[in-house]
């Protein structure tokens, strides 16, 4: 993707799409509105976004708008998710979701603060309007319940447990009781009501789609072999879920951060073997940029062998660099600490930070978009993926065999004069570690025969 398809792109708004959609109780999601082009996988993808347990996280009647960002398949997902009442509604509560979709195969796009705070404003300022509606049907639907109950005395099973069930919802929202109602027949209070009003005439479409394509048409596109050491993270940290939720509420959610997550503490294993690739290389990166890494866990002493293993990848380490504390906050870090073990981070902090949570199954902090590319790995094209695999080996604190090369491949050292690809500051670089790493004794990993290409990279043994 060059400089003219982004602009295209940026011309045709088709760096995202957006999909506004209600799942009704036993029923296939209604998708009232889009925005952008049509993508693959969209049943697959609302059916994965409205499983996850943030959805349920909101309460009746309250302006606030979860948000859950995660991958599924070669797409990133920016899901927003609102409560929005009804009395007709199982539960009186109808859950809309705002899936915000991007293509990670051929493009790289963060979105910015001023688009996800744009989606939580226009959701509170849609959905306000009707609580005051709302709590006054609220008040008829109780008292139709009384009201069919001295009716039909029978009803009083399976109804009452209703009343004693809505009863402190009602005090929690100030609903006075509408003693005035008239009985129902007892079986409409037991049954699910799919035949519901129309959710989507809360919303104002045209205003959010012009808010949206002002938005994207300014929008900086990050493109694949980019620069990552001139990225800013000054917005937002970036936050990711790599394959799902995990902990002791949602065991059932697949964990794909940890290749094994029960040896987290084992010295059995090797980063690169304990977590999957891509979130290596986030972490990874945070470090190298003098970025506080914090690992967040209930349980530190759990934590402890992660951090020794993470500390190997920080210049210059000292047992300085490593803190401990029960929450960290702008008080707390200090220029040398590179990595943070602790039971609560404050986000509301101004210092930037990545936070790494072994539990729940998250990365929150700057992203170093290259990962897939060095997942695929072993034939980089430019000058840039080269250059950041440099820059891991130019900042590791110590050469030892238990580097073990094998992140891209070069050839023999009278070789990189003619790569074009390969900077001149780099290629000294390359050389002098080339030389280094002869007289540290491991000429057997990595001299070449013939001039078969090598690998070199980073895998931290203990």
């Amino acid at each position: 993707m060059d400089f003219d398809d982004c602009k295209k792109a940026k011309q045709e708004n088709q760096l995202i799409s957006c999909y506004m959609f209600e799942f009704h109780q036993g029923n296939h999601p209604e998708i009232f509105w889009k925005y952008g082009k049509q993508i693959e996988f969209l049943d697959d993808i609302m059916w994965y976004t409205v499983t996850t347990p943030i959805a349920q996280d909101s309460k009746l009647c309250s302006p606030e708008c979860s948000i859950f960002v995660t991958t599924f398949d070669h797409y990133k997902l920016y899901s927003f998710y609102l409560l929005v009442p009804g009395v007709e509604a199982r539960g009186f509560t109808r859950t809309v979701c705002l899936c915000v979709t991007i293509d990670i195969k051929t493009k790289v796009i963060n979105l910015p603060k001023k688009f996800i705070d744009l989606i939580q404003d226009y959701f509170i300022k849609s959905v306000i309007p009707s609580y005051e509606p709302f709590k006054k049907e609220f008040s008829d639907y109780i008292g139709s319940l009384i009201a069919t109950v001295k009716a039909f005395p029978d009803s009083e099973v399976y109804i009452n447990p209703i009343i004693n069930e809505i009863t402190p919802i009602a005090k929690g929202l100030n609903v006075e009781v509408n003693m005035n109602q008239q009985p129902k027949k007892p079986e409409l209070f037991n049954q699910i009501n799919n035949d519901l009003r129309k959710v989507e005439s809360l919303f104002d479409f045209d205003t959010l789609t012009e808010q949206i394509s002002s938005i994207m048409n300014t929008l900086d596109v990050i493109l694949p072999y980019g620069n990552i050491f001139e990225l800013k993270y000054i917005d937002t940290k970036q936050f990711l879920n790599f394959g799902g939720i995990y902990g002791q509420n949602y065991a059932d959610y697949v964990i794909d951060l940890f290749q094994r997550a029960e040896e987290i503490n084992s010295q059995k294993y090797n980063l690169i073997s304990l977590l999957k690739s891509h979130v290596f290389h986030h972490c990874v990166n945070c470090i190298f940029q003098s970025i506080p890494l914090v690992i967040e866990s209930p349980d530190i002493q759990s934590c402890k062998e992660l951090a020794r293993k993470f500390s190997i990848f920080v210049p210059n380490f000292t047992n300085d660099c490593l803190n401990q504390v029960d929450k960290v906050d702008d008080n707390v870090i200090t220029e040398k600490h590179s990595i943070i073990i602790t039971k609560h981070v404050d986000r509301d902090m101004n210092r930037i930070v990545g936070i790494l949570n072994p539990e729940l199954g998250y990365y929150e902090g700057p992203l170093c978009p290259y990962h897939s590319i060095v997942d695929r790995a072993f034939g980089f094209q430019t000058k840039t993926d080269i250059s950041f695999l440099i820059n891991c080996l130019s900042r590791l604190k110590e050469i030892e065999y238990k580097f073990v090369a094998f992140m891209f491949k070069i050839k023999e050292e009278n070789s990189l004069q003619d790569n074009p690809n390969i900077s001149i500051f780099d290629k000294q670089t390359l050389s002098n570690w080339n030389n280094m790493m002869l007289l540290s004794g491991v000429s057997s990993s990595i001299q070449t025969v013939e001039q078969i290409p090598i690998s070199w990279g980073i895998v931290a043994y203990y």
